[in-house]
């Protein structure tokens, strides 16, 4: 068994199943990937405002864009909750992320005139995030460690969102400007891309496996 899909020797035996040692290498790749996604979208989220009025936009206009996001994290929830009963989850993962990630760049090549493209991709991902959390835990791990791989997870995003503002905010008054904390972001956000498909083929390789050990 792994911590990605059910172990068969638990259901024989009526007691939960241990992880299996090929499932350790899996472990750290989704916790970096909750990591970098949360240390983008929330370091992102915080600054937002400073970031429109640092670029000449007036208090008012700034928080009417950022009102966007949370609008559109409602709608997030909604779409990626389709997605995910019709496309596979860590699929629907990676699009998410590399969304994103071409808004913020976009945003820092760009600036204010792409605020209100930036703000609905980051209201999505905002949406989104927790409840990818929550499904791809309960989809891909074992379930009588749902709670325990759950918490380790969630910590993780948490510890992400929390250095995420930080950095950012250093990052600006180390250069003067958001930009650099904007691309920085984007590139968190394109590796989390590239983890979820590692993650994909991964969770792949491993039903096969099991397929091929039940038939044997």
């Amino acid at each position: 068994m792994s911590f990605f899909g059910a172990g068969a020797r638990g259901h024989a035996t009526g007691r939960p199943a241990l992880p299996a040692v090929d499932s350790v290498p899996r472990i750290p790749p989704a916790g970096a990937d909750i990591f970098l996604a949360s240390l983008a979208i929330l370091g992102t989220l915080v600054q937002f405002v400073p970031m429109l009025t640092d670029w000449g936009l007036s208090a008012r206009k700034a928080g009417a864009k950022a009102g966007l996001i949370g609008a559109t994290a409602i709608a997030g929830r909604l779409l990626v909750g389709l997605l995910l009963d019709r496309v596979a989850p860590l699929v629907v993962t990676a699009g998410v992320f590399l969304l994103v990630a071409s808004g913020l760049v976009l945003l820092g090549l760009a600036g204010p005139p792409f605020a209100v493209a930036a703000a609905v991709m980051l209201g999505l991902a905002v949406g989104a995030e927790v409840d990818l959390i929550a499904f791809l835990v309960g989809r891909y791990f074992l379930s009588a460690l749902y709670g325990q791989t759950y918490g380790a997870i969630y910590a993780v995003f948490l510890i992400g969102g929390a250095l995420g503002p930080a950095i950012s905010g250093y990052s600006q008054q180390a250069t003067g400007d958001y930009r650099a904390s904007l691309f920085g972001a984007g590139g968190c956000l394109i590796v989390a891309a590239a983890l979820s498909i590692f993650l994909a083929r991964t969770v792949s390789d491993g039903a096969g496996h099991v397929s091929r050990a039940l038939s044997a």
